[in-house]
């Protein structure tokens, strides 16, 4: 019971705001990620950088999940 419930715990430490972001997944996550650097910097990014990875409608999405957090 007590290593079950440590995965548990232990997975849900991993896991990203970026992972909950509508309209990215893993593979644009990790774009964003490598270009970007951090969760700072994508907040202060504009619409037109974030379009030159994913497109319009879900840079849209996305800059307000940001703007939510």
């Amino acid at each position: 019971a007590i290593s079950y419930h440590r995965n548990i715990r232990g997975k849900g430490m991993l896991a990203s705001v970026l992972d909950m972001a509508p309209g990215i997944g893993e593979v644009r996550r990790k774009e964003l990620l490598k270009k970007f650097g951090s969760l700072k910097k994508l907040k202060e990014a504009t619409l037109e950088e974030l379009e030159t990875i994913i497109p319009h409608d879900t840079a849209t999405k996305f800059m307000e999940y940001l703007k939510n957090l």
